[in-house]
């Protein structure tokens, strides 16, 4: 997966290398995920990395291997406000390449997606790149029957991870999502996987694993097609994607 931003960070060197602006070769990361900024700063880019949360920030900061590096530039603000006037910096044409992990399902409201989708096309320099590792609905994924699904766990035809994205995406989707603003329920959703425990489906140490990172947030989560015309509205062009297949549900 690392090497899929690597490629493209290779991409956006050359860019910089056209157009004679090796001395200003800039990276936005969105949030403040160590191996990205790790990443860029090992290509020599320089890091700018926009989180909300500063705990969130300063916690992953000191995991990173290239801690307190001079080109790694931490700001705490929000990316929906990265074109206003009184933002610490002038981002407007700043950046060859922007990397997210995760970014646009982590925002509430489809509004609030569009509103990122036209930021990065005004933030990213023209020919720049955008690489995102995303979360889609896709209608090649063929779920299984609940009791089915939990039955090839406990046979380890797959793994916890696995059972935990097809019960979260697939098993519980209509009582959890809707197909109207694309919202996505995480509290619904394990309490759902509470009362199926209830009930006697999964034992204490499924329960745990399943429930492991729990947490109250409203995802907005896009059909695949959808979510590529979001970004190509912006003026982007989708010109690659990679899917990881280190697990059945990805």
């Amino acid at each position: 997966e690392l090497k899929f931003y690597e490629n493209y960070l290779k991409e956006a060197n050359k860019l910089s290398d056209e157009k004679k602006r090796s001395q200003r070769k800039n990276a936005l990361i969105l949030g403040a995920t160590p191996e990205l900024r790790d990443l860029v700063l090992d290509k020599g880019f320089n890091c700018y990395s926009v989180e909300l949360n500063k705990k969130v920030a300063e916690k992953l900061s000191e995991i990173m291997k290239n801690k307190s590096h001079p080109k790694d530039n931490l700001i705490i603000g929000d990316w929906l406000d990265m074109l206003n006037t009184d933002f610490k910096i002038d981002f407007l044409n700043f950046f060859d390449i922007v990397l997210g992990d995760g970014s646009f399902m982590n925002l509430a409201t489809k509004e609030d997606n569009e509103k990122l989708a036209n930021i990065l096309s005004k933030v990213i320099v023209k020919g720049g790149y955008f690489v995102t590792r995303q979360i889609v609905w896709t209608d090649n994924f063929k779920p299984r029957k609940k009791q089915e699904l939990i039955e090839a766990f406990r046979k380890k035809e797959i793994v916890w991870q696995d059972l935990l994205m097809e019960l979260r995406f697939w098993t519980y989707k209509t009582e959890v999502y809707n197909d109207k603003t694309y919202q996505y329920n995480a509290k619904k959703n394990f309490e759902l996987i509470d009362t199926d425990f209830k009930k006697g489906m999964f034992n204490k140490e499924e329960h745990e694993l399943l429930t492991k990172f729990r947490n109250n947030i409203i995802n907005t989560v896009y059909p695949e097609k959808e979510f590529i015309s979001l970004i190509e509205k912006n003026n982007f062009k989708c010109v690659n994607e990679f899917v990881d297949k280190q697990f059945k549900y990805c």
